[in-house]
């Protein structure tokens, strides 16, 4: 009797056994299939992308999908549901699904009776159970294993109550809203759309009193030097940005002037634009409630696999809960802010595929501004799983889907425009630039030596933004601490986009670590081992630093760090694995850039301007 074995226990697995395959963790063996998925990956990727690109123009899911949200010529919402988004740090949903492809393989080639499930997982065992009833397969599993369900507090409230809530504090944000800034009656204006994170106030030259994005060093420069007038796009990132903002107004004596403009985005918000995303959300939910046999919308083409069980929440919340509402509040929100301002001669964007820059194209076309550009800010295209970056091969020869893209993508190095026209991207539609986040490491390159520390055991962590991988690192920390060889301190530097991030530092704070409040990049330069968690760009910046790098990976997800085919690199998952790759010794390392084109000068950048501005 053939027999597989599939377990997503989070024990470690000291023996081999050649029937059990697990769920979760990385390992040699192909058993785990985290492992399969990496020699298998690029037809497992493509088959994912297909069926997510394809999901709603098959016939019955493009009526289901057009019944639901009718029809806009320039917002689609579907485009902006989380199915789409595809994004890693919001759940394991792609994971998951990506497992599952994978899992289907094996059982297509073991082609076993019985497959044994170990597992508390209730989304997992629905999926196993369908899979196994449509190939006919016995399965097997014990009650008993779901008598404790890990779900979340807030998995157990009904979508109702959520979406009533989020709804409740939007309200009461528009209590915040107020007027603000000065009229803007520029002639030649280009928009920089991006967070409010990271920004300085210039306190020298010329400019000095004005506040200035860190997310574009030196290429504001250069538009103040061609007399250009800029207007900056703020995004919020948490509850307190309207607060941020109006403090800064208050403050900054030069925040609007003749050259800059700052506009955030949160504070369109009013009651009018509410209620009548308000009305849109409710027709849509309505809608939505009457569909029938939604899950044969999730059958993957030639396969007995369905998605549903996986995406089921994703498609409740995109189609009648919070990230719909949210969604219609973007896009009225973008459509109010852009029939305001000026004709645009250029709208500069951090891209990222999230669901507001689907609003922005929508609305920034919808009022006829000019060209339109998303900017690869950090290592997006280099991360292999970071699935928002990607779409299927044959995506872009779909006119009506082509309309929803922004009208050139910027890409900041060799590797990203390999990956990126691998993925099928025309080439045309391709600017290349240098990159602005790292063009700094361009001094730190040319110096042939550096000053190596005597001490070799000073460590930084560094989280990526995702809250409950970086809690899950602090945990393994804690159990080895002891065990480690110091002679210096911990530093743990949290993300500045993680709004769990005091979380994270009282955490830390008990178990005595030194919190950082300083610059990366200081950092980075006076610590010697830096460990990274999952997809976080600045592992690059540390190993062009040479610096000894460990990645610290999220056991349930796959491996979306832009490092990861590296050598010298170390991954781990678990206390056991941190401790040995923190203990061991520091090698002799290459750090030779082959990852971003960087130039002081920034040519590649005023290239652009001169041929996209005039």
């Amino acid at each position: 009797m053939n027999i597989v074995v599939l377990t997503s226990f989070d024990e470690n697995y000291s023996s081999y056994n050649p029937q059990t395959y697990y769920w979760n963790g990385f390992g040699r063996s192909e058993n785990y299939l985290n492992t399969y998925i990496e020699k298998n990956k690029r037809d497992i990727r493509e088959q994912y992308l297909q069926f997510i690109d394809n999901l709603g123009e098959k016939n019955k899911s493009k009526k289901i999908i057009n019944s639901i949200f009718g029809t806009d010529n320039f917002h689609d919402l579907w485009q902006m549901s989380l199915i789409s988004e595809k994004c890693p740090n919001k759940s394991l949903v792609t994971s998951n699904c990506i497992k599952l492809l994978a899992f289907d393989r094996i059982l297509k080639a073991k082609r076993p009776n019985i497959v044994r499930l170990n597992s508390n997982d209730v989304e997992l065992f629905y999926s196993i159970k369908i899979l196994c009833k449509s190939k006919n397969i016995n399965l097997q599993y014990s009650f008993s294993n779901f008598i404790y369900l890990h779900l979340k507090k807030i998995d157990l409230i009904p979508n109702f109550l959520k979406t009533t809530y989020f709804i409740m504090k939007k309200f009461f944000s528009c209590f915040q809203f107020r007027k603000g800034g000065k009229k803007l009656n520029f002639k030649n204006q280009i928009s920089i759309i991006s967070y409010l994170l990271n920004y300085k106030i210039d306190q020298s030259g010329e400019k000095k009193g004005r506040l200035l994005s860190e997310y574009w060093p030196g290429l504001i420069d250069i538009l103040f030097k061609l007399n250009k007038k800029i207007n900056f796009v703020h995004l919020g990132v948490d509850s307190n940005a309207i607060k941020k903002f109006n403090n800064l107004e208050r403050d900054i004596e030069n925040f609007n002037n003749t050259d800059t403009n700052h506009l955030l985005v949160d504070r369109n918000l009013t009651f009018s634009v509410l209620f009548l995303a308000l009305k849109d959300f409710l027709k849509i939910a309505i809608r939505s409630l009457m569909i029938r046999n939604v899950n044969d919308m999730f059958l993957v083409k030639n396969t007995s696999i369905t998605f549903f069980p996986f995406m089921r929440r994703h498609w409740i919340s995109s189609t009648r809960g919070s990230h719909l509402f949210n969604s219609i509040i973007t896009t009225y929100i973008f459509d109010k802010l852009f029939s305001k301002l000026p004709k645009q001669n250029m709208g500069l964007y951090l891209y990222e595929n999230q669901p507001w820059e689907r609003a922005l194209i929508g609305s920034w076309r919808k009022f006829n501004h000019g060209t339109l550009i998303g900017v690869e800010h950090t290592s997006g295209y280099l991360r292999y799983w970071d699935l928002r970056f990607y779409k299927s091969q044959n995506y872009y020869y779909n006119n009506k889907k082509n309309k929803l893209l922004c009208d050139y993508v910027c890409i900041n190095g060799q590797l990203s425009k390999e990956c990126l026209l691998g993925s099928g991207f025309p080439k045309e539609r391709l600017l290349e630039v240098e990159a602005l986040r790292f063009n700094y490491l361009n001094d730190y390159l040319k110096k042939t030596k550096r000053k190596k520390l005597s001490n070799q055991n000073k460590i930084l962590l560094l989280s990526d933004g995702n809250y409950h991988t970086s809690k899950r690192l602090l945990l393994d920390l804690s159990k080895i601490i002891k065990e480690i060889n110091l002679k210096n301190e911990i530093t743990f530097k949290p993300h500045p986009g993680d709004i769990n991030s005091e979380k994270l530092i009282n955490s830390a704070k008990k178990m005595n670590l030194r919190i950082s409040n300083s610059k990366l990049l200081s950092e980075i330069v006076c610590h010697e081992k830096i460990v990274i968690v999952g997809s976080g760009s600045a592992s690059i910046e540390a190993y062009l630093l040479g610096k000894k790098v460990i990645v610290y990976c999220d056991h349930k997800k796959l491996n979306s760090s832009p490092v990861r085919n590296l050598k010298n690199i170390n991954f781990v998952t678990n206390s056991n694995d941190l401790l040995i790759a923190l203990n061991s010794k520091i090698d002799s390392i290459s750090f030779k850039n082959k990852f971003f084109w960087l130039d002081n000068r920034l040519t590649k950048w005023k290239r652009l301007l001169s041929d996209h501005l005039n």
